[in-house]
């Protein structure tokens, strides 16, 4: 099992969450390895975590039993939000004492309304692909999972930048509303052209606000087309 650890804790402390953890596993009578590593995170900080490896056999007579704990199974198979919420209690108690703010959530990512988080392969995947130039079927569809994901983001990103353009925009409004009221009120033609030949092209304008500075024009007619 592996258990994210807060950055804001202290490396001592994140030794003494790893051993009360692995307590209530021996506890249940197995046998647990605890391994604490911290790597670079993507983003430039600490990723500090937890590994457990729990052996599958109990110890008798000073050694390991020839059968498996078959029993054991009972513990995990359907009981894995159990022992997710039980761990998740432990670290935010810790954390509570600590007077650290965070809170583990044992819940899925499905049941919180979050994303799917991304497929973590086994690393003979990527030795494959090295050694033979084939990727696994289950190495395409983690990097086809990685480019709709980039995908995503990136239309999010022009969404969000739709939405500050718009606001401004808004913004601008009033002020071009009292310009108005300072024009000749007189019969305007607007010509529309252009804006139809932006459009169609390859390379669209950057915004909407840009396309109708640079493409409307206001011509004075001729003669007026509806009375004096």
């Amino acid at each position: 099992m592996e258990l994210s650890l807060p950055r804001e804790l202290a490396r001592e402390d994140w030794i003494e969450i790893a051993r009360r953890v692995a307590k209530a596993l021996a506890k249940r009578g197995m046998v647990v390895q605890v391994d604490i590593h911290c790597p670079i995170a993507s983003d430039g900080g600490l990723n500090p975590h937890a590994h457990f490896l729990i052996t599958m056999r109990e110890i008798k007579d000073g050694k390991f039993a020839q059968k498996k704990a078959r029993h054991w199974n009972k513990e995990f198979y359907d009981k894995a939000s159990v022992i997710r919420r039980d761990m998740a209690d432990v670290l935010n108690r810790y954390c509570q004492k600590r007077g650290v703010d965070y809170h583990a959530d044992h819940r899925s990512n499905a049941e919180r309304g979050l994303p799917p988080a991304e497929i973590r392969l086994p690393r003979w995947n990527v030795l494959h692909y090295k050694r033979t130039g084939k990727k696994t079927p289950a190495l395409e569809r983690r990097d086809q999972e990685r480019a709709a994901r980039a995908e995503i983001a990136r239309l999010e990103a022009e969404y969000h930048e739709v939405q500050r353009e718009f606001a401004r925009a808004e913004e601008a409004a009033p002020i071009a509303a009292a310009n108005s009221r300072a024009l000749v009120t007189r019969p305007v033609r607007f010509s529309v052209t252009s804006i139809t030949a932006r459009a169609t092209s390859d390379r669209p304008t950057k915004t909407f606000g840009a396309l109708l500075a640079s493409s409307v024009s206001m011509e004075e007619p001729s003669a007026p087309r509806y009375g004096p």
